[in-house]
């Protein structure tokens, strides 16, 4: 009874609370598909964004910041750039 009643609980409070996987997800998924330079071809990861599906927290914007962060130079991500991800995380909205 207790695991049914956590997962209706869960499940209103998502409603509630603005349910905010399909964005997450299709951020998430956008960010691993531009994840390609050089050699490195990091799109298959993101069968791993479902996971992002049945988050109370809005991370879409966050991952959207990341993206901007993985810039191509000369077939290698920009180290420079990548170094200030860290400017990101304020994006992240949890409620």
């Amino acid at each position: 009874m207790k695991p049914l009643l956590i997962s209706l609980t869960l499940s209103l409070c998502l409603s509630a609370c603005g349910g905010f996987g399909a964005a997450n997800v299709a951020s998430c998924k956008a960010l691993y598909s531009s994840l390609s330079c050089g050699s490195v071809n990091l799109s298959t990861n993101a069968a791993t964004c479902d996971a992002y599906d049945s988050t109370v927290c809005d991370v879409s914007a966050y991952f959207d910041c990341v993206r901007g962060h993985y810039v191509c130079v000369n077939g290698q991500f920009d180290s420079a750039k990548m170094g200030t991800i860290g400017e990101c995380s304020s994006k992240a909205v949890c409620k």
